[in-house]
């Protein structure tokens, strides 16, 4: 479970809360994804996580979890925009 909240057009506070289970849909979830954010998890619970980033970077010593469009960072969520 993730707390996200909106801090800018491209960037979110985000807090890994707890585990949940999901029924999902045929097609709905990435496999690849979910085996990487089980490993990321067992490694370090997510605890470090601070926002969800969906601006185009590189990889980069602040990625928790990188994604395609999206990263769990461990950069926090500072923006002009911000609320």
């Amino acid at each position: 479970m993730a707390y996200i909240k909106r801090k800018g057009s491209n960037l979110f506070a985000a807090m890994l809360c707890g585990s949940v289970f999901f029924v999902d849909f045929e097609g709905a979830r990435d496999s690849a994804i979910n085996n990487e954010l089980a490993r990321a998890l067992k490694r370090v619970h997510g605890s470090s996580v601070r926002s969800l980033r969906c601006d185009a970077h590189e990889i980069d010593a602040s990625c928790w979890l990188h994604g395609s469009g999206w990263c769990f960072s461990r950069r926090a969520a500072i923006s002009a925009d911000a609320d």
